[in-house]
């Protein structure tokens, strides 16, 4: 909301790059200065931050590798949030819905946050492994599963 980026990072080094990092972090960079104003590792150990999402709060929703989910909250620059989603399978994509919710896609699982309590619920079981996610288009979530398109419409 101030108008700074927020990004994540993965210390992998394809393409013949030495790793210099041990955990994936997150960082906020003023736009208007060009720097990094920010940074820290929302979930210890994990080695990448895959997923990304200003919800209505602006808080920020965030997935990491082996399944850690968190928020982190800008202003005060703290993870308010953490919760281990391994039983859900590695993270794909996170949105913001236009209903106020973030939605998760998990390899194993959909899954909606209520923004105002960051509580979770497992809307349903994709039939075969979700790679990466999509936007939502008609109340329609849209993923992909290897080369296949699929979309779970939410509400349901």
């Amino acid at each position: 909301p101030d108008g700074n980026l927020v990004g994540g990072t993965d210390i992998s080094a394809p393409g013949g790059g030495h790793v210099t990092a041990t955990e994936g972090s997150i960082y906020l960079f003023d736009m208007q200065t060009r720097e990094v104003v920010f940074r820290m590792n929302p979930v210890p150990g994990a080695k990448f931050i895959r997923a990304l999402a200003t919800g209505p709060n602006g808080r920020v929703y965030g997935l990491a590798q082996g399944g850690g989910f968190f928020v982190f909250d800008p202003q005060s620059r703290d993870v308010v949030h953490t919760e281990n989603w391994s039983a859900y399978g590695e993270p794909a994509h996170l949105v913001a819905g236009e209903d106020g919710q973030v939605y998760a896609l998990m390899t194993r699982a959909i899954v909606r946050i209520d923004s105002a309590t960051l509580t979770h619920t497992k809307l349903a079981t994709p039939p075969s492994d979700i790679s990466y996610g999509g936007p939502i288009i008609g109340g329609r979530l849209y993923y992909t599963s290897v080369a296949n398109l699929w979309s779970y419409r939410l509400g349901e």
